[in-house]
């Protein structure tokens, strides 16, 4: 289950409440009040080591070669370049 701020519904005094999907084929959402220790302990899976880098630095859209990827990844698709006026 991913984190995110949007999905804090509210917090109140020792519990957190966020919006989950019942079913993820359905699409549906309810609040969920967790305590405040397990949410410390959701968020901090996403916390990386000092030492460690995000790896969706790397790859197809990686800076050093977002250009490339993502011009080879178009072809791929045969989707048309894109166009300079819809870039900001």
């Amino acid at each position: 289950m991913s984190l995110s701020d949007e999905r804090i519904v509210w917090i109140e005094s020792n519990n957190v409440v966020l919006r989950v999907r019942t079913y993820p084929t359905s699409g549906k959402k309810r609040a969920q009040r967790i305590p405040g220790t397990e949410f410390i302990g959701r968020f901090l899976r996403y916390v990386l080591p000092s030492d460690f880098k995000r790896t969706r630095h790397y790859g197809l859209v990686s800076p050093a070669r977002k250009k490339r990827g993502l011009a080879l990844a178009r072809a791929a698709f045969d989707m048309p370049p894109p166009q300079p006026a819809v870039i900001e």
